[in-house]
């Protein structure tokens, strides 16, 4: 088993990954997340242009009825 400076530097090395590997987890859980958002974003612009969309061809139709 390490003594001495040795012990320090291996504790020092190891507490310096485990940040990085905390700060990793961080990092990819709030990319996970704006992906996650961008995607609602996109699907409500997608539901709100589908709807338009069905007024339209409704409108379309009245019109055509009415001659």
């Amino acid at each position: 088993m390490a003594r001495g400076p040795a012990l320090s530097r291996t504790r020092a090395i190891g507490a310096a990954l485990g940040a990085f590997a905390v700060g990793a987890v961080a990092v990819g859980a709030v990319a996970i997340g704006t992906v996650a958002v961008a995607r609602l974003a996109v699907n409500r612009l997608r539901i709100r242009d589908a709807k338009v969309e069905v007024l339209r061809i409704g409108q379309l139709r009245l019109e055509d009825q009415r001659g």
